[in-house]
């Protein structure tokens, strides 16, 4: 078990700790609500370093990535980034990430069970290329800066940069705080906006501290995971893992259909020819006042066609809410749906992510 500098401080300060992939992470600071709330009507500061973070360098690494990852990398200039994957020849997903392409470098960005198996692989086949690929997650403190008043807040903390910051998620700049470089790039956890923060790891605590002193909330995994929850982002250990396909864990946005050859392709392009896979991860909104937990079964007429794999109560729409995987025949046909869990059933209907967006538009 793990824990980051951050956190530490943050249990020091009052915060519950919880175990996340092996990290313990402060779980809850106040109250999940107040910190939900902060993180949609102002600013509110998590702690993200549990993530690793994998460096590629080397004359040949754009090539290299190129041929290994399951998006573009030949094509991003310096400040680009996107939302990737590293398959096995089977085509199933060994970890997802965030790409941050820079001058001489690239950084990938993983949850922690993602963080070994991609590097390990990497590394592997690298050493046939001028390609050096080193985990430099202790390097790192990592925070999320999330809600509508996110910049002027890093502002107010000192963080330099904040006219120049990324609109757009997965791009990102680098910022100055006390002269140490801070990667900011654009976050995609949370509609409200934000950003998630890459600097030197001896900071994290005290930027996490100046940014309470200027105001900030802090902000637990519970209600960062009902952000993420609510914006439709689905989690490598969470939400899927090695045992699925990236399009069945519908991550769409971390494939390219046209780059060419990489580990896997063959497998997602077959999938494509057919026109689905057998289950999807999909949205789900469910009647009552109970959030279903990992596991519990989804049903269409007593048969069971699926399985959630997250689960909450979404503040912004007073309804609980899930993903899960559903037999595509079931979706294909929007077939009524219930969830069973430990004496609840409880009828569903089927959303596209994010959430709020999807359902307001819903009769």
């Amino acid at each position: 078990m793990q824990r980051s500098p951050i956190a530490e401080a943050a249990a020091t300060a009052g915060a519950r700790l919880r175990l996340y992939q092996e990290w313990e992470v402060p779980g809850v600071f106040s109250r999940v609500e107040e910190e939900y709330r902060a993180a949609c009507a102002s600013a509110a500061v998590a702690d993200l370093s549990h993530r690793g973070v994998l460096r590629v360098a080397g004359s040949e690494r754009t090539a290299y990535l190129q041929s290994m990852l399951s998006n573009e990398v030949k094509t991003l200039r310096s400040g680009d980034g996107n939302h990737t994957t590293l398959l096995t020849p089977q085509g199933r997903v060994l970890g997802d990430m965030g790409l941050l392409c820079g001058g001489d470098e690239v950084r990938l960005v993983c949850e922690p069970l993602a963080t070994q198996p991609v590097f390990e692989l990497l590394a592997k086949y690298g050493v046939l290329s001028d390609v050096e690929v080193e985990d430099v997650s202790a390097r790192y403190a990592q925070l999320a800066v999330l809600g509508p008043g996110a910049a002027a807040a890093l502002g107010r903390a000192g963080v330099a940069g904040a006219s120049a910051w990324p609109s757009e998620p997965w791009r990102w700049v680098e910022a100055r705080w006390r002269r140490q470089p801070v990667t900011m790039v654009r976050s995609r956890l949370a509609e409200a906006g934000g950003f998630e923060l890459l600097l030197p790891r001896e900071l994290g605590v005290d930027l996490w501290t100046v940014l309470g002193a200027a105001g900030v909330t802090p902000l637990g995994f519970e209600a960062l995971n009902l952000l993420r929850l609510e914006a439709g982002v689905a989690l490598f250990g969470v939400d899927f893992d090695h045992t699925h396909l990236p399009v069945e864990a519908n991550l769409l946005d971390a494939i390219s259909y046209t780059k060419g050859c990489y580990v896997g392709q063959e497998i997602l392009a077959r999938l494509r020819a057919r026109g689905h896979v057998s289950r999807l991860l999909s949205g789900l909104v469910l009647e009552g006042d109970s959030a279903p937990p990992a596991g519990a079964t989804v049903l269409h007429a007593g048969e069971n066609v699926g399985e959630v794999t997250s689960g909450g109560i979404s503040p912004k729409l007073g309804k609980p809410i899930a993903l899960a995987y559903v037999r595509w025949k079931t979706l294909e046909e929007q077939a009524p749906l219930t969830v069973v869990w430990e004496g609840n059933e409880v009828a569903a209907a089927v959303v596209e992510p994010p959430f709020s967006k999807t359902v307001a538009k819903t009769p």
